[in-house]
């Protein structure tokens, strides 16, 4: 390729997510997406190990972009734990509305229904060190007490 193009992976992301809902499907190979955003297989290979990698991504963008809306407004930081919770609940599901068709793509694209899960699994790690942070105590609920 003549011409190096500066590369993020926000780019990256982006140009994946377009081809996916125009195509309806994933790019056929790695290289052939590298081919269509005229960049170098080791630019994509310097952000993402595959395709799998992009789309859990998305989930962890639509986390971090949540938590940044969140703590730009003043008001946040004085709320206490539940309405912080319930904030970014609100924020999280607006982001995923606003990106609805990426989003119900990529998890309903597997037949098998636990591989479109693994997506997931960056968000989960996130979210559970969120929810660490707002150092919210759990509720110790033993066996006896449940039976009752």
């Amino acid at each position: 390729m003549a011409k190096e193009i500066k590369i993020s992976k926000e780019k990256i992301t982006s140009a994946y997510a377009k081809m996916v809902l125009e195509d309806g499907k994933k790019p056929n190979s790695i290289y052939h997406f590298c081919q269509a955003l005229k960049i170098e297989e080791t630019q994509f290979y310097q952000f993402f190990s595959s395709f799998e990698h992009i789309e859990e991504n998305v989930f962890e963008n639509l986390f971090e972009s949540t938590l940044h809306l969140l703590t730009k407004s003043e008001d946040y930081n004085s709320y206490d734990a539940k309405t912080k919770v319930l904030s970014f609940y609100y924020t999280y599901f607006e982001q995923l509305t606003a990106n609805r068709s990426l989003v119900l793509h990529l998890l309903t694209e597997e037949k098998n229904k636990l591989e479109n899960l693994k997506k997931l699994s960056g968000l989960r790690n996130h979210f559970k060190s969120y929810i660490d942070s707002l150092g919210i105590e759990t509720i110790n609920i033993t066996q006896e007490q449940i039976q009752k």
